[in-house]
C-alpha cells in the first residue's frame, strides 16, 4: 500500500528584534516579484511542441531517475545546476531525486523542484502511450532539456483518462550567467488525482499542483493558482483548465517562466542587503515571513546581516519564542543586573529571562545587554528555549568538534545543539565558540530551532 506523506507546517510568529531597538510590529514588504497568474485568454486548444526526445523512462510507478545532465548550466535560487532527476510523477528536481505523488502543496517540499502537474502518474500499463520521454533538445535556437509526460495515465494502473503535458528547461545564458526559462505545454488533462491521493472526504482529495519550489517549506515557492483545488486544471474546466489559460505566450495550453539572476516566480526578497545570492537568504527570508523580524532599517528595508546580535536582543527572541508573539513581560525593577537599569530598552526582557533560569548573566552581577553573543554563550540561551530552564545536555565527549575539547566551559551545550542538528558548526570541522553570532547566523539558529517555515 502506498504510503501518504503529510507536511505540517509549524507556523510561530514572534515579533521583530532590530539592531537598532525601533517599534516592534512593522509591516512586512511585498515581494520583489509578483505571483504569475495564467489568463484564460484562448479557445482551448492545447499546445505541445513536437520534439524528438531521445530517452525513455522505464514503466513505473512513484520512481524518479537521474541525474542527467542538461548540457548547460542553470542558476537556481542562487545555486547552479548542471544536472536534474525526472520523477515519473510529473515533475523534475535538483541535487537529488524525489519520488513523492501525494501533492501536498509545493511549499512542503525540501527539495528543489519545478512541476508542470505534480500527481500521481502509472506509467506501468502498456498502451495511450503512457510513457515519459526526456532528453536534450534544440528549441527556438536554444540549448534546452524536456521531458514529455505523453498520455500518461494514473494510480492504480488506470489509462481510461490520461494527461499530455511537458516540460522544457531552455538555456538563457544570452540573458545572464546562468538565466533560463521553463516551459509547460499541455495538449491535454483529463485526470488529476491518483486513487491513493484522492483521499479527502474520498473525494477529490490532493489534486495535481503546478509550480516551482526552492527546497525549504516556506514562502518562497510559486504554486500557480488552482493548484489542489478539485477541477482547476481539467479540460472540463473552461476558465481555469490548462489547456484554456496560457502564461506570457499566445499560445493556448503553454505557460513560459523566465528565471534571471536565480530569481524564480514568486520567489521573496524582502531586504535590499540580502540578495538571493547572499548564503543565507533563505534563513532570512523565513524569519522575515513568520515575523521575527523586520530588519535593522525600515526605509529602504535592510536586515544588516553582518551586525552582530547582543545579549539584550536575544533576550527578546528568546522570549517571544517561548511564549509567543503577544507576550509582554513583566515592567522592569531595574534590581536584578547592575549593568540594566529600568529604564533601559530591553531591560524587562533581560529580567523576565532571567526570572526563567534562562540566564544568569555575565558575571558580578551583570548582564552585559550590549556584548554581541557569542557562539558558546548561544548553544545555553537555544537549548534552554527549547527544553526548559532546568535542562542539562549530555556530558561532553569532545568528539564532535576539533576546537571544542570536552573541559571547555560550554562544549556539553555545544555538542547538544550539534546532535539536534541546530547547529554544524562554522566549518572544517570546527564550531568557534568565541567568535560573535551575526544575524545572518542568528537567522539559521532561529529558523532551525523553532522550526519555522
Amino acid at each position: 500500500m502506498k504510503r501518504i506523506a503529510h507536511f505540517f507546517l509549524l507556523l510561530v510568529l514572534l515579533t521583530s528584534v532590530f539592531t537598532f531597538s525601533p517599534p516592534l510590529g512593522i509591516s512586512m514588504a511585498a515581494p520583489v516579484t509578483d505571483t504569475p497568474v495564467p489568463t484564460n485568454a484562448c479557445n482551448g486548444s492545447g499546445y505541445m511542441r513536437n520534439l524528438s526526445l531521445p530517452e525513455t523512462l522505464p514503466r513505473n510507478d512513484d520512481v524518479y531517475f537521474g541525474p542527467y545532465d542538461l548540457g548547460f548550466s542553470i542558476n537556481f535560487f542562487g545555486t547552479f545546476y548542471s544536472q536534474v532527476y525526472v520523477s515519473n510523477n510529473g515533475y523534475v528536481t535538483f541535487a537529488e531525486g524525489n519520488g513523492q505523488y501525494t501533492p501536498e502543496g509545493l511549499s512542503g517540499l525540501d527539495i528543489r523542484t519545478i512541476a508542470p502537474f505534480f500527481a500521481d502518474v502509472d506509467t506501468r500499463p502498456v498502451g495511450s502511450p503512457n510513457s515519459v520521454y526526456f532528453g536534450q533538445v534544440m528549441v527556438d535556437g536554444h540549448l534546452a532539456y524536456a521531458v514529455r509526460y505523453d498520455h500518461v495515465g494514473y494510480f492504480a494502473n488506470h489509462t481510461d483518462k490520461v494527461n499530455d503535458f511537458q516540460i522544457i528547461i531552455m538555456d538563457r545564458s544570452d540573458r545572464g550567467v546562468g538565466d533560463f526559462d521553463f516551459e509547460f505545454n499541455y495538449s491535454t488533462i483529463q485526470w488529476e488525482t491518483g486513487d491513493a491521493s484522492n483521499g479527502l472526504n474520498g473525494f477529490g482529495g490532493y489534486s495535481a499542483a503546478i509550480g516551482s519550489a526552492d527546497g525549504y517549506p516556506g514562502i518562497n515557492d510559486y504554486q500557480a493558482p488552482g493548484s489542489l483545488v478539485n477541477g482547476a486544471f481539467l479540460d472540463s474546466n473552461p476558465t481555469t483548465g490548462a489547456i484554456h489559460t496560457s502564461l506570457n505566450s499566445s499560445n493556448c495550453g503553454q505557460w513560459i517562466f523566465s528565471v534571471v539572476g536565480g530569481v524564480p516566480p514568486g520567489t521573496e526578497i524582502s531586504f535590499g542587503d540580502v540578495p538571493i545570492s547572499y548564503w543565507a537568504w533563505q534563513w532570512v527570508e523565513s524569519l522575515y515571513g513568520s515575523g521575527i523580524t523586520s530588519g535593522c532599517v525600515l526605509n529602504p528595508l535592510l536586515y544588516c546581516p553582518e551586525d552582530g546580535v547582543t545579549r539584550a536582543q536575544m533576550a527578546v527572541f528568546i522570549l517571544k519564542g517561548i511564549h509567543g508573539s503577544s507576550y509582554t513581560p513583566p515592567n522592569a525593577t531595574g534590581t536584578k543586573f547592575a549593568d540594566v537599569p529600568a529604564g533601559y530598552w530591553a531591560a524587562a526582557w533581560i529580567e523576565q529571562l532571567a526570572a526563567e533560569g534562562i540566564t544568569g548573566g555575565c558575571g558580578n552581577g551583570n548582564y552585559c545587554p550590549d556584548d554581541v553573543i557569542t557562539r558558546a554563550q548561544m548553544a545555553i540561551f537555544m537549548l534552554r528555549a527549547k527544553h526548559g530552564s532546568n535542562y542539562s545536555p549530555p556530558a561532553a565527549t569532545g568528539s564532535s568538534f576539533t576546537d571544542v575539547s570536552s573541559n571547555y566551559w560550554a562544549a556539553a551545550w555545544i555538542e547538544q545543539l550539534a546532535r539536534e542538528a541546530i547547529t554544524g558548526g562554522c566549518g572544517s570541522g570546527i564550531y568557534c565558540p568565541d567568535n560573535p553570532v551575526n544575524r545572518a547566523q542568528m537567522a539559521v539558529f532561529l529558523v532551525r530551532l523553532f522550526n519555522l517555515p
